[in-house]
């Protein structure tokens, strides 16, 4: 004889459920930006590593990055009287290798506290490299510069083609015969 027992449904409970009320669901406000970090308890928002390391990124390239140079010294001009000076010392005489119409050459030129020169960097060339090397030795033939010249200054020099030249005959070579002027008679024989 097997006893069955009976089970009962469970019976309900003595006493009620405490109240539990959810607190309620509000809308962040999106001018304030309190409302829009998250606790940390809640999942991370992927927008946030991405801006952490975007963040990370762009301070790592600043640790790295050079100093900026600093500016540049103020660059002066030579006086008159001294470019004078350089155009006679310029030593150029063009030729057929030369090209055609003026030629022109700037440099930027650094003087030491002694007025000896320290560096000479041609900014623009003239296209004959023969010029600008004329220019460059010039430039340093003038040293020592005074003490009222700049420490750094800018030097422009323009060439212009002077009169044309009579062709000059190969020596070796037979010159050409001279033509009697034109108002002349005609030499008899």
């Amino acid at each position: 004889c097997a006893s069955q027992v009976a089970t009962a449904p469970n019976p309900p409970p003595s006493h009620p459920l405490p109240d539990y009320t959810p607190p309620p669901i509000t809308q962040p406000n999106p001018l304030d930006p309190s409302a829009q970090r998250r606790p940390s308890w809640i999942s991370p928002n992927p927008d946030d590593a991405i801006v952490a390391h975007v963040t990370a990124q762009m301070s790592q390239a600043a640790a790295k990055a050079p100093a900026p140079a600093p500016p540049p010294p103020a660059v002066g001009r030579l006086s008159k009287f001294q470019m004078n000076r350089l155009f006679a010392a310029i030593l150029f005489n063009r030729d057929e290798h030369t090209p055609a119409g003026p030629l022109s050459a700037r440099f930027l030129v650094e003087l030491d506290a002694s007025g000896l020169v320290k560096t000479t960097k041609l900014e623009k060339g003239s296209g004959d490299m023969r010029f600008d090397a004329a220019v460059e030795r010039a430039i340093d033939s003038l040293t020592p510069y005074n003490e009222q010249t700049p420490r750094t200054f800018q030097v422009g020099v323009v060439s212009t083609p002077g009169p044309a030249q009579k062709p000059q005959a190969d020596e070796g070579a037979e010159p050409a015969p001279a033509k009697p002027p034109a108002d002349s008679p005609p030499a008899s024989s």
